[in-house]
C-alpha cells in the first residue's frame, strides 16, 4: 500500500512537471506586460489598409464634430447616441466582418471575442462618450 502511495506520487510529480514546462514552453514568446501587449497589438495590425485609416479618420472627425458643436446640445445629444448606438451594434458588427473580411482586409482582425473591434471601435467611442459627459 506504501509503494502504490510513493507511485502515485512520483506519477502526480512527473504530471506537474510536464504541465509546468508546457505552460512555460506556451507562454515564453507570449507579452508578458501590459506595454508588450501593446506592442504586439500594434505590430500586427497592418496600419497601411485603406478601412483602418478610414476608421481612424472617422474617430478623428467624431472627436472634432465633439469639440466644434460642445455648446450646442442637440448636436451632442444626437452625437451621443448616435456613439452608443454604434458601441451596442458591435458585435453584430464583429460578427459581419469575420463573415466577410477578405472582401475588405488582408487577414482576420475579427475574432470571436471581438478584442480587435472593442480596441478599435469600442474603446475611441466610449472614451469619446465619456469626455461628452465631463
Amino acid at each position: 500500500d506504501n509503494e502504490n502511495a510513493t507511485a502515485a506520487s512520483s506519477l502526480n510529480d512527473v504530471v506537474e512537471g510536464l504541465k509546468d514546462q508546457i505552460f512555460a514552453d506556451h507562454v515564453k514568446g507570449a507579452p508578458q506586460t501590459f506595454r508588450e501587449e501593446c506592442a504586439a497589438f500594434i505590430a500586427a495590425v497592418d496600419w497601411r489598409e485603406n478601412w483602418i485609416r478610414c476608421l481612424l479618420l472617422w474617430h478623428l472627425s467624431l472627436w472634432v464634430l465633439f469639440v466644434f458643436t460642445r455648446k450646442n446640445f442637440p448636436v451632442q445629444c444626437g452625437l451621443f447616441f448616435g456613439i452608443a448606438a454604434c458601441v451596442a451594434l458591435a458585435e453584430t458588427l464583429n460578427g459581419l466582418c469575420a463573415k466577410r473580411w477578405e472582401k475588405f482586409a488582408t487577414q482576420n482582425y475579427f475574432d470571436e471575442r471581438g478584442v480587435f473591434a472593442g480596441i478599435m471601435l469600442c474603446a475611441p467611442l466610449l472614451a469619446l462618450a465619456f469626455a461628452m459627459l465631463l
